[in-house]
């Protein structure tokens, strides 16, 4: 094996005859990052508080078959939440709802009083549960 430098930069490793010429890397040129979305950045369209909660029992009621479905579980929970903070009130929303969304937003809420919310968004959308 034998080695051998050449002008500007390049190197050269070669054995029985066979070379393979190495070159320094220039510095990269500044990449800028793609222009925004203008699609992603589009408002969506405002939903009522009982479409909100209803997205929230499907997401509480995903289906955990291994690991991966809790960080989609979690995440879906978390999109919902998102979209319940901006709802609006609709005509046939109860009078909890907005009070049930903005508990769920509370990070510091005990694990009893969300399992009741949770509970009570469960009989407001499958009764005939267990």
């Amino acid at each position: 094996m034998s080695w051998r430098f050449a002008a500007s930069g390049r190197r050269q490793i070669g054995y029985d005859g066979f070379f393979l010429i190495f070159e320094r890397a220039r510095p990269d040129r500044r990449v800028e990052g793609p222009k925004a979305n203008r699609r992603g950045a589009a408002p969506k369209a405002p939903i009522t508080m009982r479409e909100a909660l209803r997205l929230l029992w499907e997401a509480d009621s995903y289906p955990i078959l291994g690991n991966e479905d809790w960080r989609v579980a979690k995440r879906l929970e978390a999109e919902v939440l998102e979209r319940g903070a901006m709802a609006v009130q609709g005509p046939d929303d109860s009078p909890e709802s907005a009070a049930w969304i903005a508990a769920l937003h509370n990070p510091k809420l005990p694990a009893d009083e969300r399992d009741d919310i949770l509970s009570a968004i469960y009989d407001l959308f499958n009764p005939e549960r267990d």
